[in-house]
């Protein structure tokens, strides 16, 4: 007990007498303002250096330099030690005097113009006197391995501000200002670099600020905020402007500008070497913010012409390794790269990356992805990749992370194009993710356009990759724009998609409210589909579920330069490749237009269009509530191919197709090759192996052909004619030629709707009708496949096979259920079979509908007679009468329209005791 008491007194006068001590030297201090050069209070920096740390400072202290200084009194480096009572709220100030021009600070050194050792509070300001916002100070290390600023031991808070800072160094673990270690109890942090031009000497430096602490005692909270970083380069090693290098944690890198002012050469193929702008190499506890921060051009905010890099090399905008498991979430945000013109060998190019590229390991990331401009949608060739051969560029690219969280959300990422000069494979994504265990991963309200990938290759807006290791929990891809992706270089391997799915492991995959459109292939590949707006090949462990909800696909193209390889045009194409057991539910979507119109293109035979194909043998899928659209392009005008138009495929699976609404239409009219094409509303292969399930929706398929042209147009096509696990009812259908509404069953594969009930006994409350189509249009933007208030869709569905919600998210059960189709409404009910119908004997189309000026239509009729044809309007008042002869099959009438007031109209004709109704609309 005695000895501890006496230990405690001794410890607690020790205590008192040191801080006497520093008490006595803070009140004795340094204080005011002081002048260095000829005649002034020191004669040199490193005079006034040592008599800080001498004596302390008991106030705030400027040190100016006169405007007759010249720097070669000094001898470098200039080291400033620890002063006593000097801080973050206790600072001092080294700056011109007012009135000072181009100071300038140099000397020849291999370890640092500058050094700090255990500073505070020490700020160098390049502004005369403090004021304004141009600096006239410029400090310059002239040594290939010399910094020209140095901080180390504990140096904190401490600035750099409006300063021109030079160098030279050649050493990829240090920079122009060098962020050290500590033998203190804590790392260099706090420190702040702002307004500053960090640049080139007579030759580059390799990097521009790096930081690299130590273990427990990393550098934290480094301020880099404002500064030009100009032309740092090295051309045989990696070389970025900003590197925080391991255990530098809560960076802060803002507003900052990196660009070069001439064309850089890397003139060795050495394979990691890479350009860059920010890297952050693997922190501590992370908590980095890298915002509003310009990449690329040759001035400022990535103004003027290209930063421009040539040789064998790969360019890293930003780049962001990974984190301690124990870190702070990371924010990028609100960075713009762009004006970046890449000549690569090899081409593995990234402008933002979040992971570990240089080997395949997983690295720990929690973090924000925000808003970022990534090209200039704007502009076709704001990022410009010449002569890839083979590799990539992803304009952001997460590879192998492990977390809790990530979310990507806001940015802009477009105006990409790469040129070949010979062949290769050259994959271009604008979202890429790859491997890792992410817990929550979400990708939303992105816009991702104007892709131009000049390359044998795959172009995506989004594509999920990964190997076995894939086990994340959630992925949600929604409410993103992708559209104007297209490859155009001819050759095997091309393909185009808008999200591209072909991952591990995840359990929960949704895909929602995404719009993608203008996507295209020039020649291509046996792989199918070569274009799709979403494409799904899973790998998913069993019990995964994926959801594909309230997507907008339209305008995707195929152009076939030479052959006849099978491809496909899809909207959403499903395909297990391992056979686990999973579920699919795709719903809400509308898929429409999907060829666009381009008058060069040559279709071949084997390319076909389809608005979602399900080819899944192990899951359980539902399709409901989706509408289709399909036969024309986005003009209105018919698109003439004689190609297959599909509206669902299903290939496998047990499946269950309930309330979608298909449309297909316009006319085949190219003569010379696939005269025996086909379309259909519903195409089924291998019926009898799984179940399948088709109810309450709505057929049409209204394509016909030109003379000269046998295609068969149908709403059921199937591969087979055992219909054991088949089940189909309380469908509406409509199809121009009755008896070919179902094909490829039975002795004569072209049935009637009633011969194939009479053979199957499906479709047994199915029923065939005019739906009333709000507006058939195929004018992209006037196409309305909702229902008209008065229909036969109303309340004639099975309340056993119906769903919660119709297309537009509405309940169900408050809409007088059950109606057939996507859209559900209380609605007034028409009898089908006394109102709206197409007799076997006699059927009828109208084009165009909505008509026009003029309307051609054609009657098809099994007896020859006496036709009458009446048009009512929808107060029942006739608008159009005529009498005339049919002959037994086609027959043609040319109806003059241009009289009639817009609005709906109903065409009646009768021939005997045969009667057909269709609707119209003007």
């Amino acid at each position: 007990m005695v000895r501890s008491l006496s230990l405690f007194i001794f410890l607690f006068f020790a205590f008192f007498q040191f801080n006497s001590s520093l008490f006595a030297q803070c009140s004795t201090g340094m204080t005011g303002e002081y002048k260095i050069g000829p005649g002034g209070n020191y004669s040199t920096i490193q005079q006034a250096l040592d008599h800080l740390s001498e004596n302390g400072v008991k106030g705030n202290v400027v040190l100016e330099l006169q405007s007759n200084y010249q720097s070669n009194v000094e001898s470098f480096p200039l080291t400033c030690k620890t002063i006593p009572c000097s801080g973050e709220t206790r600072t001092i100030t080294l700056r011109p005097e007012p009135g000072a021009i181009n100071i300038r600070v140099a000397g020849d050194d291999p370890l640092t113009i500058f050094n700090l050792l255990n500073v505070a509070g020490f700020i160098i300001d390049g502004r005369p006197g403090g004021q304004g916002n141009k600096g006239e100070l410029s400090f310059e290390n002239t040594n290939m391995s010399g910094n020209t600023f140095r901080y180390w031991h504990g140096s904190s808070w401490n600035q750099l501000k409006f300063l021109t800072i030079k160098s030279v160094i050649r050493n990829q673990f240090s920079g122009v200002i060098h962020f050290g270690g500590s033998d203190s109890a804590t790392g260099n942090n706090f420190n702040r670099i702002e307004n500053c031009d960090i640049t080139a000497g007579a030759t580059h430096p390799q990097n521009g600020v790096y930081s690299a602490g130590e273990y427990e005692k990393p550098n934290k909270g480094i301020v880099i905020d404002g500064c030009n970083f100009i032309d740092i380069f090295s051309h045989l090693e990696r070389s970025y402007s900003i590197l925080g290098g391991a255990n530098t944690d809560s960076m802060v890198i803002t507003n900052n500008s990196i660009y070069q002012t001439a064309p850089r050469t890397f003139s060795e193929v050495r394979y990691n070497v890479e350009a860059g702008g920010i890297m952050i190499s693997e922190s501590f506890f992370g908590g980095h913010l890298i915002e509003h921060n310009f990449i690329g051009g040759s001035g400022p905010k990535a103004a003027g012409s290209y930063s421009e890099y040539s040789g064998d090399f790969r360019f890293q905008g930003i780049v962001v390794v990974g984190t301690n498991r124990r870190a702070k979430p990371v924010t990028i945000a609100h960075n713009t790269i762009a004006n970046l013109l890449l000549t690569a060998v090899m081409n593995q190019h990234s402008m933002i990356m979040i992971g570990d590229y240089m080997i395949s390991r997983e690295v720990y990331f929690n973090g924000k992805i925000l808003n970022n401009e990534l090209g200039l949608i704007n502009d076709a060739n704001s990022i410009r990749i010449n002569r890839p051969e083979d590799g990539h560029c992803r304009a952001l690219n997460l590879t192998s992370l492990v977390g809790d969280s990530v979310l990507v959300e806001g940015n802009s990422i477009g105006g990409f194009s790469s040129q070949q000069v010979s062949s290769g494979y050259f994959e271009l994504s604008g979202i890429f993710i790859s491997g890792g265990a992410i817990s929550q991963l979400t990708i939303r309200n992105n816009t991702i356009r104007n892709f131009l990938n000049n390359s044998t290759s795959n172009l995506s807006g989004i594509r999920v990759t990964g190997g076995s290791n894939f086990l994340s929990d959630t992925l949600t891809i929604a409410g993103n724009l992708i559209e104007e992706l297209r490859v155009t270089q001819s050759g095997s391997g091309s393909t185009s998609a808008g999200i591209f799915y072909a991952a591990h492991g995840l359990s929960k995959v949704k895909i929602k409210a995404n719009k993608i459109r203008s996507l295209s292939v020039v020649d291509g590949t046996n792989y199918s589909p070569e274009v799709s707006g979403i494409c799904v090949f899973h790998f998913s462990r069993k019990g995964s579920s994926f959801e594909y909800l309230e997507n907008e696909i339209y305008d995707l193209q195929q152009a076939r330069a030479s052959d006849s390889r099978n491809t496909e045009i899809t909207g959403i194409y499903v395909e297990n490749a391992n056979g686990q057991e999973v579920t699919h539910h795709l719903s809400r979507n509308y898929i429409h237009h999907l060829t666009s119109e381009d008058p060069y293109i040559n279709y071949y035979t084997s390319v076909r269009v389809a608005g979602i194909t399900i080819y899944d043998a192990k899951a359980t899928t539902t399709v409901d509530n989706n509408i289709i659209f399909l036969g024309t392009f986005k003009t209105g005008k018919s698109n003439p191919l004689c190609i297959p138009f599909i509206g669902i495929v299903n290939r496998a699976g047990n499946n269950q197709y309930l309330h979608n609404t298909i449309l297909i239409t316009g006319e085949s009219s190219i003569t010379g090759y696939n005269m025996d094409h086909f379309s259909t509303g519903f195409l089924l292969f291998e019926p009898s192996q799984q179940k399948r399930l088709l109810a309450n929706n709505i057929i049409v398929n209204n394509r016909s052909n030109a003379a000269g042209v046998n295609g068969k147009h149908s709403i059921m096509k199937s591969y087979g004619n055992d219909l054991a696990n088949f089940v189909s009812d309380h469908n509406l259908y409509m199809c121009p030629k009755e008896n070919e509404i179902f094909d490829g069953y039975g002795a004569t594969r072209d049935e009637s709707f009633s011969n194939w009930r009479a053979l199957t006994k499906q479709d047994m409350h199915s029923f065939v009708a005019d739906p009333a189509f709000r507006n058939s249009s195929a004018v992209l933007g006037e196409t309305d496949l909702h229902l008209q208030q008065t229909n036969p869709a109303e309340g004639a569905g099975i309340n056993t096979f119906t769903t919660l919600y119709d297309f537009d998210g509405q309940l169900r059960a408050d809409m007088t259920p059950v109606d057939i189709g996507a859209d559900a409404g209380a609605f007034a009910g028409i009898n089908p079979q006394d109102t709206i119908r197409i007799e076997e004997n006699l059927s009828l189309s109208a084009y165009p509908n909505p008509v026009k000026d003029r309307m051609l239509l054609k009657v098809y009729s099994k007896q020859a007679g006496a036709a009458t044809v009446t048009v009512f309007s929808y107060a029942s008042t006739p608008v159009y009468v005529k009498s005339f002869q049919v002959k037994e099959g086609e027959n043609s009438l040319d109806v003059l329209t241009s009289s009639w007031p817009p609005g709906y109209y109903v065409l009646k004709v009768v021939v005997g005791n045969a009667t057909s109704v269709i609707r119209l609309m003007k």
